[in-house]
C-alpha cells in the first residue's frame, strides 16, 4: 500500500502571524524559565562562599563546598527561643490544619452543594464566591478582634480558627463543579448494591475530584510555608520558618553583610517545595482519575 502524503496546508498571511506569535510565547516562556533556574543556581554556589569572597565576586566559584553557612544557619538562628527546627514545626503545625482544611471541608460542602436540594443552598453557594473576592488584607481588623475577644490571640487555636474557611473558597467551587459533572447513575448503582451516602461520596465522587486536590495541596503548601504574616499578625510567639526568614535577614544581612549565610537558608526553604512538588507532579500532571468504574 503507498503511504498517503500527508498534505499541507497553504500558509496564509493569518496563519503566518499566528507561527509568529507562537515562536515568540515560546522564547519568552524559556526566556523566564532560564531566569529563575540561574537565579537558583546562583543562590546555591553562593550559598558555599564566604562573606569576603561573595564580596569580592559574587558570580565566580568558591573556594571550597564545605557547609558551614548551613551549619550556622541551624546554629546562629533564634528567635524568641525557637531555633530553625522549631520554627520549622510551627510552619508544619499549621501546614497539618490546612491541610487538613483542603482534604476535608471543601469536599464535604461541594458534595452538599452539588447533590441535594435544600433551603439555602443558593445563599452558601454565593457565600463560596464571596469568599474568592474577599481580600484577606481587608478583614484584618475584624480577625484580630475576634482573637481578642475571644482570648485566642496568640495561639494556635486563634489561627487555626481564622484559616478554618479557608477551603471553602474557590476549592468548594471546583470540586461542586466536577461533583455535577458525575452522573448520577453511578450513585443510583451504588445504592442499589446498598451503599450509604458515605460510601457514595467516599469511593465515587472524592476520588473524581483528587486530581485538583493535589494542585490545591501544592498551591497550600507553598502559601503556608511561604507566609510570615500570619505569625507575625497572629503568632507572634510561635514563629514560623517564614518569619525566621525575615528576621534572619536583619540579624545576617542588614547588620552582619553576610549574605552567603541568608543564601543558604534560602535553599534550604527551598528544599521542601520542590520535595512536595516532585511528590505530586505525576498525579498532577497525568490527571488520573482513580477507580470509579472498577
Amino acid at each position: 500500500m503507498k503511504k498517503q502524503k500527508k498534505k499541507i496546508g497553504k500558509l496564509t498571511p493569518g496563519l503566518a502571524v499566528w507561527y509568529v506569535f507562537k515562536g515568540i510565547a515560546y522564547v519568552t516562556m524559556v526566556f523566564f524559565a532560564l531566569t529563575f533556574v540561574l537565579s537558583l543556581v546562583w543562590i546555591l554556589i553562593n550559598s558555599f562562599k564566604t562573606a569576603p569572597d561573595y564580596m569580592k565576586d559574587s558570580f565566580g566559584m568558591p573556594k571550597s563546598f564545605d557547609f558551614q553557612n548551613y551549619v550556622q544557619v541551624f546554629t546562629n538562628l533564634n528567635y524568641k527561643g525557637y531555633s530553625v527546627l522549631g520554627m520549622i514545626g510551627n510552619t508544619l503545625i499549621l501546614l497539618a490544619w490546612n491541610w487538613f482544611c483542603q482534604l476535608v471541608q471543601p469536599h464535604l460542602a461541594a458534595y452538599v452543594l452539588a447533590r441535594f436540594n435544600f433551603k439555602g443552598r443558593g445563599f452558601l453557594e454565593k457565600a463560596c464566591w464571596v469568599l474568592t473576592v474577599v481580600p484577606l488584607i481587608g478583614t484584618g481588623g475584624m480577625s484580630m478582634w475576634i482573637l481578642n475577644v475571644t482570648g485566642l490571640y496568640d495561639h494556635f487555636a486563634g489561627v487555626f480558627l481564622l484559616s478554618s474557611l479557608g477551603g471553602l473558597g474557590m476549592s468548594a467551587i471546583m470540586y461542586m463543579n466536577i461533583y455535577r459533572g458525575i452522573p448520577t447513575s453511578y450513585a443510583e448503582a451504588a445504592y442499589m448494591d446498598g451503599a450509604s451516602e458515605w460510601v457514595v461520596f467516599t469511593r465515587i465522587y472524592y476520588p473524581q475530584a483528587l486530581p485538583v486536590t493535589y494542585i490545591f495541596l501544592v498551591t497550600t503548601f507553598i502559601g503556608v510555608w511561604g507566609d510570615f504574616m500570619t505569625s507575625y499578625l497572629y503568632l507572634p510567639s510561635h514563629p514560623t520558618f517564614a518569619l525566621g526568614l525575615q528576621q534572619m535577614q536583619a540579624q545576617f544581612v542588614d547588620f552582619g553583610n553576610d549574605y552567603p549565610v541568608m543564601f543558604a537558608a534560602l535553599v534550604i526553604s527551598l528544599i521542601p517545595v520542590l520535595l512536595v512538588y516532585r511528590k505530586f507532579y505525576p498525579q498532577i500532571v497525568e490527571n488520573k482519575a482513580l477507580g470509579v468504574l472498577k
